[in-house]
């Protein structure tokens, strides 16, 4: 059985910085109390185990926290729409996307998706 790592420093740096922000992710969702409901708590646990798997180049790993980042920049959306723009005029919601969008902007992009198909299993 191969050793677990938290981070690879082999990556490049897109992929190391999404696994950060992954982990910091992980690390607020726990403080909000996310998981103390049973979607949060799916949620916290899939984001640390997408984090942890990314870290040792899983593939499915990738796709699972491109899927859980697809879902959050929809909410992010869709309370954008609810609110008919005016949270775009919230300093503190301005704040609160910046990591959510870093991180779904990280895993996509395109020097992520290439090392990702050429070198995660």
């Amino acid at each position: 059985m191969q050793n677990l790592q938290w981070m690879n420093r082999m990556h490049p740096q897109t992929l190391s910085m999404a696994v950060s922000l992954g982990y910091i992710g992980v690390v607020f969702s726990v403080l909000s109390g996310t998981w103390l409901n049973p979607i949060g708590l799916v949620a916290v646990l899939l984001g640390f185990a997408a984090t942890l798997g990314i870290a040792n180049d899983k593939k499915i790993a990738w796709y699972v926290a491109v899927v859980l980042s697809s879902l959050g920049m929809l909410a992010v959306v869709a309370y954008v729409l609810l609110s008919r723009g005016g949270a775009l005029f919230s300093v503190d919601f301005l704040i609160g996307i910046v990591f959510p969008v870093a991180y779904f902007a990280l895993l996509i992009h395109p020097i992520s998706r290439s090392y990702v198909s050429t070198w995660f299993q």
